[in-house]
């Protein structure tokens, strides 16, 4: 027997929304705010083109 079965609950009382998805950037990002790295991509690969015809030299 559950510890609450069959006791009211607030939750069902709430309005179920669906929130819209995180974009592939947004996702990286709040990942990458989490922890020190990212498992998808490096924050920086979001912008890099736009920084490649800004001519903006990169390390190699």
């Amino acid at each position: 027997m559950a510890l609450f079965e069959g006791q009211p609950s607030e939750s069902d009382k709430e309005q179920q929304i669906q929130l819209p998805l995180m974009s592939k950037g947004e996702h990286i990002m709040q990942y990458y705010a989490s922890t020190p790295f990212s498992l998808k991509a490096h924050p920086l690969s979001l912008v890099r083109e736009k920084l490649k015809l800004s001519n903006v030299k990169f390390s190699q």
